[in-house]
């Protein structure tokens, strides 16, 4: 499998082409396949909406329905995710003069990527499998409609893993190895905004991806434990991908109590040369003033990397969730 940062084309188009603009929006593959799969899935007759109280035929419905465009979304996230990702690191190290580790960063990202491809593609693999042997679905003189759900279950399972996979990856990469990794400067820490930036538009790609999870529920009574763990799951993985942007908030926390104590420091130094040196008391006060200016710009300045627009994304997002969830019941009451 060739490099996505390498800009090389490859076989399977999991990401866009690092460093180069893309050949193809990175949406029209992933929307092609949710295209092809739904019209295949409506011309083998399990995109039928089932009378009332045909279990198994509604678990079809929703199943032809729900993966292919859960996959196509997570498909366009991982590409997303991958573009986003080295423009980012990009960004960062050509604004300090840098850009010779880029080549380390690759080699770092698409070693990883190779790897979780294969890892994703087993689990996918073996959780297709011993769903299907339990539902007793291993055979080959199934409707069409049911071998063609065997087959599309693949690439949604590993589309699944390998969004999960890659997203918490590169957020632990950006926690790890850069946010922690910065220099003492707060000019510095400024330029790392851009990654704490990245870790919440992840979180927030996730968040969307739940919206979806209600059509797998659809003509169908919804068991409390699976709300349950689905919130906290959600939870916990919104929280993870919004590690950056805690990560950064403590380190320029931290950068603004050391750069104060610096400057206090300095000021208490400029009051000992003042009592020593009487003559130059003048340039000795200019300094002292420079230096309680510096202190009092210093603390006024935002630890919270998030601003007001990305945070009414955040609870825009979060609202959305129930909205789909009254979606789906507006839904099952026009048409059940």
């Amino acid at each position: 499998m060739h490099s996505p940062f390498s800009g090389n084309p490859t076989a399977m188009p999991l990401s866009s082409r690092y460093m180069s603009p893309a050949a193809m929006a990175l949406w029209v593959i992933p929307l092609a396949y949710v295209l092809i799969t739904l019209t295949l899935n409506y011309l083998a007759g399990t995109l039928t909406l089932p009378s009332a109280g045909e279990v198994r035929a509604q678990r079809d419905f929703n199943a032809a329905l729900g993966m292919p465009i859960v996959t196509g979304y997570l498909w366009f996230n991982v590409r997303l995710l991958h573009r986003r990702t080295a423009s980012t690191i990009v960004s960062y190290l050509i604004a300090q003069q840098r850009m010779t580790e880029f080549s380390y960063y690759r080699d770092v990202l698409t070693r990883w990527l190779q790897h979780q491809v294969i890892i994703a593609a087993s689990i996918a693999l073996l959780v297709t499998t011993v769903y299907l042997a339990s539902e007793g679905l291993l055979a080959l003189d199934l409707q069409i409609g049911v071998l063609l759900l065997n087959v599309t279950a693949v690439p949604f399972w590993f589309f699944i893993w390998l969004y999960l996979l890659q997203v918490t990856t590169t957020t632990r990469f950006i926690s790890r190895r850069l946010i922690s990794s910065a220099g003492n400067g707060l000019s510095e820490i400024k330029l790392l905004k851009p990654f704490s930036d990245l870790g919440l538009s992840n979180a927030i790609h996730a968040v969307f991806s739940l919206l979806i999870v209600p059509v797998f529920w659809f003509g169908k009574d919804i068991p409390t434990i699976d709300i349950v763990l689905l919130s906290i799951f959600g939870g916990g993985l919104f929280l993870y991908l919004l590690l950056p942007v805690f990560r950064m908030q403590t380190v320029m926390k931290n950068l603004k109590v050391q750069a104060v104590n610096r400057l206090t420091a300095r000021m208490q130094d400029i009051y000992d040369q003042a009592a020593s040196k009487p003559r130059h008391k003048q340039d000795l006060l200019r300094s002292l003033n420079r230096c309680q200016d510096q202190i009092e710009d210093i603390q006024s300045m935002s630890v919270w990397p998030i601003d007001l627009r990305q945070s009414l994304k955040i609870v825009g997002a979060f609202l959305l969730i129930p909205l789909s969830w009254a979606c789906l019941s507006l839904a099952e009451y026009f048409t059940i």
